[in-house]
């Protein structure tokens, strides 16, 4: 009697109805869903061991500004991450928008690839839609950014 091998048993586990093109959204999701796990572990890692390190520190007698000084020293200040605002960049998410739009309009153009744009009559779809939508926002961040200029001016 012939043993099987471990080819075999494998081909026989596979039921008659397995397609592989389902692995590929499951990897996806999998994949996509362990990301902020994945995050959210190495943070609260990170937060566990730095209140060790006060409580350590805690119980040595140290004051606060060592402790502090002890922080910083293994690079797990927090004050220096909230000290360093975000800049805004004036006209850069318009800019952005406007051009993700253009570049959906001009993809779902049927013309773009013949030849000359048609006029705007017959542009209608979903995709059109999203693409108008992402333009309008961008056009909209764009005259925000420019009623709102003085406030950027002011910040630097």
């Amino acid at each position: 009697m012939m043993l099987p091998t471990p080819l075999s048993l494998a081909a026989l586990e596979i039921p008659s109805g397995f397609e592989p093109e389902l692995l590929i959204p499951i990897v996806a999701i999998i994949g996509g869903l362990s990301i902020p796990i994945v995050a959210i572990y190495f943070d609260y890692r990170k937060k566990r061991v730095q209140a060790h390190l006060i409580e350590k520190a805690i119980e040595n007698g140290l004051s606060m500004e060592e402790i502090g000084q002890l922080l910083e020293q293994h690079g797990m200040d927090e004050k220096e991450e909230s000290r360093s605002p975000r800049r805004r960049h004036p006209f850069r998410s318009g800019l952005v928008l406007l051009a993700i739009g253009a570049a959906f309009f001009f993809a779902e153009s049927s013309e773009w690839s013949g030849g000359m744009l048609s006029p705007m009559v017959g542009f209608s779809g979903p995709s059109y839609f999203v693409a108008f939508l992402l333009m309008g926002l961008g056009v909209a961040n764009l005259l925000s950014d420019l009623l709102n200029l003085g406030r950027f001016k002011d910040s630097d």
